[in-house]
């Protein structure tokens, strides 16, 4: 009998800096059994294991050409077949066999239910913990695998059959029976013919109860479950909504900044860092002056599908990639407030949708929101519309580049607007001359200080 390679990544060290997950657990105490019945461990790659398995080939027998004596899918074919040819390079100093120190194999279906006790030995199920808050910080997850849950991570996912040389086909269609009261595949064998109605097949998901089943329906190299906090969860439903129901195109714009940041640089001399206005501040009110002037961009699509509601106020959404929230702040009117005005607000709105403090009033109203991504390295991208809205504006991080101007080649620094906008509401030919008019605004700035 022997082990092959699977959640290798987790180290003594990792599995002592946090409370054990399901897949760490049943590993190590499955480790620690063949460890102590003398099983030896050898370390292959998922393809070379399934070709072994297929051909039946005994991996202990298998000498790995790669690092540590590491066993590929060459080398197992090189040595059904004497013939083939060998790895095209090979280390000059191959090692045995060898797990190191630190790190834990997983455990062959077959092996470990010819083991003993196996299952027995495994701890009871304690009560799964979320392991995000809903600040975004991750908190250790206690869970242990009961035993039936430990047969069906260790059930194979395929029938192979070891007169057969062919690999096993992902396409092979697999019986799964699942109760409210019973975890499924308990018994860790699949039904050799599958009832019409449990057919599962690649394009359809098999039943999953708790979370060994979902790391099992998930493949590969698992090595624990991340639950989503409320935040992430609202990010992924509103951005998979607003991609299915929105006409969305982006266009994009380059806009000379070189006169915006050498104004807000001004503004800023002798000014604290807590006193300093952010650049954001300047964008959101040159977006702010041209959705006043443009009313199409204060427009959002009627639950009729067949109207538009209008908006009066100037309210600006401002995400500023600084914090993964359920919801973005909006300052209101901000074609009428002050750079210093908008710069407080900014930062108190933030600083709350950090902690979660965000009330309905803080993140309502909004017209078309406002991704800024000038502290990265990001240049250019396609922002996702914050519904009910129909556009949102992202711009990049400012870049250089030498131009031909009147007074000779200068270096000058240059933004990317991206507009993304709901193309039932607004038309490209709008969305074009709303866009050169925020360049208009941003490349002659005065007036913002004003």
């Amino acid at each position: 009998m022997t082990t092959t390679e699977g959640f290798e990544r987790l180290s003594a060290a990792s599995l002592a800096a946090v409370a054990p997950t399901a897949a760490t657990v049943a590993v190590a105490t499955a480790a620690a059994v063949y460890a102590a019945a003398g099983v030896p461990i050898v370390k292959m790659t998922p393809l070379a294991r399934r070709i072994a398995v297929a051909r039946g080939i005994d991996a202990a027998t298998v000498q790995g050409r790669g690092y540590g004596g590491k066993v590929y899918a060459a080398d197992v074919i090189g040595f059904a077949d004497p013939a083939a040819p060998a790895l095209a390079v090979a280390p000059t100093n191959p090692q045995p066999a060898y797990v190191p120190e630190g790190q834990v194999a997983s455990i062959p279906i077959k092996t470990a239910f010819e083991m003993p006790g196996f299952l027995a030995a495994l701890p009871p199920a304690p009560k799964v913990l979320p392991e995000e808050t809903a600040q975004g910080s991750r908190e250790a997850v206690s869970y242990a695998p009961a035993a039936s849950e430990t047969a069906a991570m260790f059930a194979p996912a395929e029938t192979v059959d070891a007169a057969d040389t062919t690999l096993p086909q992902k396409e092979e269609v697999v019986a799964e029976k699942a109760t409210a009261e019973t975890a499924p595949m308990a018994s860790g064998a699949h039904t050799a013919e599958p009832a019409p109605e449990t057919a599962v097949t690649a394009q359809q998901e098999a039943p999953i109860a708790g979370p060994f089943a979902a790391m099992r329906t998930a493949g590969g190299d698992i090595a624990g479950i991340l639950r989503m906090n409320e935040a992430r969860l609202s990010v992924a439903s509103r951005t998979a909504q607003s991609a299915a129901q929105t006409a969305a195109a982006t266009q994009y714009m380059e806009t000379d900044a070189t006169e915006l940041l050498a104004l807000q640089k001004r503004l800023n001399e002798g000014r604290d860092k807590q006193g300093q206005i952010p650049i954001a501040a300047f964008y959101l009110k040159s977006l702010a002056v041209c959705v006043r002037e443009q009313e199409r961009f204060r427009m959002r699509l009627a639950d009729s599908g067949d109207a538009f509601y209008l908006f009066d106020g100037a309210n600006i959404g401002i995400d500023t990639c600084s914090y993964e929230g359920a919801a973005i702040p909006v300052v209101g009117d901000a074609d009428q407030k002050t750079l210093d005005g908008i710069a407080a607000e900014i930062t108190a709105l933030i600083e709350k949708a950090k902690r979660g403090r965000l009330s309905e009033d803080d993140a309502k109203g909004g017209v078309i929101t406002l991704v800024d991504m000038s502290e990265s390295s990001i240049y250019a991208f396609s922002p996702i519309i914050n519904l009910p809205e129909s556009a949102i504006l992202g711009i990049g991080a400012p870049y250089r580049r030498l131009v031909m101007t009147e007074r000779g080649i200068e270096n000058r620094q240059f933004i990317m607007q991206a507009l993304t906008y709901d193309h039932r509401v607004v038309g490209e030919g709008e969305a074009a001359e709303f866009q050169r008019r925020l360049k208009a605004a941003i490349e002659d700035p005065q007036p913002l200080a004003g």
